[in-house]
């Protein structure tokens, strides 16, 4: 019976604890449906903030990208401490400059550009300090203003002007990144600085440009060749420019400067530029104000580089030749690494101190390359050869406005050229006053010639040569004649090329003969094809 009872109840039970399990079943399903959907609203606003973010940093590269475009310099930001480097310093010396303080804008915003290498992006950061803006418009503001702005009525203070200078550049940059963004600050304290240090440091950009801002935006994007030439190197540059066309195939422009008219004669124009396809003559006074530059000699050059309608520039002397063709110079890696790439002169007249004690007396840091040149050593009077020179003006207008100003009238005449022979020491000089990167191949001047040619039969004498990366035969000057004023009619003897620091100056040797070296079969016929140039070229020096 009771059985039976039992029965019957587990029987009515059985159904209630079913839909009891049905209920908890579906309860937990329930539950972790609604948690899965909560989960996957969760997932998608965080994918969708993800994609937002993504979104904006796109628009933020790509503006970032669009403001890089549209500046007008792109001066490297080098780091000496990059294991990239290691490959390069074995063949360049490069200039790691010290890095001056950026513009500090109102309220301590700072714009400035950071990248590794070349300068990629534009970032804006906010510091804890005071900032130069809000300095201008305190009282001593105006001493700024006064160190800066006026000059010793007697000397030239390149103190001073290296101070104006490094300001200059500092300010330029704050405004390229502005104004690429959109910005205007024309309006205040800055500004009124910039434009008074520009028009002090740079008077003879004008008419041509309103500003440094212009000189690049006006270029033509194109690489080229730029040889300064009077009256006394027109037969030079002819058989140069010849050789660069016919020997090397090269096409790149040529623009040669002459000071005025009255510096090359028309005829003499007309037989370069019809004689040769892509060269143009122009007359450096009608694109740089001749008032406080006053052109003649050595001094012409940077300001030819700084006219010329090319982005980078090969600057070279009108008696130049090459064993390679020019078009290689840009294919340089110190070149790529830097936009800017010079060449040692040879080693002589050690122990001559003037040359450090000039330095210490204006540079307030010098970049790291100078402790180690042979001039601050006290090892040579002479540390660059001018005769070719490589910049790039989107990368290194800066330096290149330096070194134009260090070559101006007075600061040549009472300054410069006192400390210096001529142009030369003066490029990497200006670059050191405004820490602009600059690359020298590693090799000093050699000599090309013969054995005993003049000298010492056991010593390889003639000219400076100069050599590539590879320590290859790259160029030389001084024309093709063994010494133009002791022999005006005997050439060079083009056998052997030698290295070494222990130069005889009287005779043009180079005293060590343990890195004599034989000139290649090619590099001989090279220099065959010179000569029968010369003598066929030497009708036209009758142009008159």
């Amino acid at each position: 019976m009771w059985s039976l009872k039992l029965q019957q109840r587990y029987q009515k039970t059985i159904p209630l604890l079913l839909l009891l399990f049905a209920l908890i079943s579906f309860f937990f399903v329930y539950q972790h449906t609604q948690h899965q959907r909560l989960q996957d609203l969760i997932s998608q606003q965080e994918q969708l903030a993800l994609d937002q973010k993504a979104e904006q940093d796109r628009l933020a590269q790509e503006k970032l990208v669009w403001i890089d475009s549209r500046r007008t310099l792109h001066e490297p930001v080098l780091n000496e401490t990059d294991e990239s480097w290691t490959q390069l310093l074995q063949s360049h010396d490069v200039a790691f400059p010290s890095m001056l303080p950026p513009w500090t804008g109102k309220n301590g915003e700072v714009i400035h550009s950071e990248a590794k290498g070349i300068d990629r992006a534009i970032f804006f950061c906010r510091m804890n300090l005071d900032s130069d803006s809000d300095l201008l418009q305190m009282a001593l503001g105006e001493t700024l203003r006064a160190q800066l702005l006026t000059t010793d009525e007697k000397m030239i203070d390149f103190k001073q002007m290296t101070s104006q200078l490094r300001i200059h550049k500092t300010l330029y940059q704050h405004f390229d990144v502005l104004q690429a963004a959109g910005g205007d600050d024309k309006g205040t304290h800055e500004w009124a600085l910039y434009t008074a240090l520009e028009r002090q440091l740079y008077p003879w950009i004008q008419p041509r440009w309103p500003n440094v801002h212009a000189i690049n935006k006006g270029n033509s994007s194109q690489r080229g060749i730029v040889m300064c030439v009077g009256e006394d190197q027109f037969h030079f540059a002819r058989r140069t420019i010849k050789a660069i066309r016919e020997i090397f195939k090269s096409t790149l422009p040529i623009q040669v400067y002459a000071i005025d008219a009255a510096d090359l004669s028309e005829s003499k124009r007309h037989d370069l530029t019809s004689s040769f396809k892509g060269v143009t003559v122009h007359n450096i006074v009608d694109r740089i104000n001749k008032v406080g530059t006053d052109f003649g000699g050595w001094s012409l050059k940077p300001f030819a580089a700084l006219a010329s309608d090319f982005d980078q520039v090969i600057l070279m002397d009108a008696d130049v030749y090459f064993f390679q063709s020019p078009d290689t110079l840009f294919d340089d890696p110190g070149y790529a690494a830097t936009g800017t790439l010079f060449f040692y002169d040879r080693t002589l007249f050690g122990d001559w101190t003037l040359g450090r004690h000039w330095l210490e007396s204006f540079l307030p840091s010098v970049s790291s390359l100078v402790p180690k040149l042979r001039w601050w050593n006290y090892k040579s009077a002479h540390e660059q050869e001018s005769g070719v020179v490589v910049i790039d003006k989107r990368r290194s207008l800066l330096g290149l406005l330096a070194t134009c100003k260090i070559n101006a009238k007075r600061e040549r005449t009472e300054v410069s050229y006192k400390h210096v022979h001529g142009d030369k020491e003066t490029f990497w000089i200006g670059y050191e006053m405004v820490q602009t990167p600059y690359a020298f191949v590693k090799t000093h001047g050699g000599v090309l010639g013969g054995l005993g040619d003049g000298g010492d039969p056991s010593r390889v004498c003639g000219n400076i040569l100069h050599f590539d990366a590879k320590r290859k035969p790259y160029w030389w000057n001084g024309g093709l004649l063994r010494n133009k004023n002791r022999w005006p009619d005997r050439y060079l003897v083009f056998s052997h090329y030698a290295l070494g620091e222990d130069w005889d100056f009287e005779t043009s040797c180079i005293k060590e003969t343990d890195q004599i070296h034989e000139f290649s079969a090619k590099d001989k016929e090279t220099a065959r094809i010179f000569m029968k140039f010369d003598k066929e070229q030497k009708g036209t020096d009758d142009v008159q």
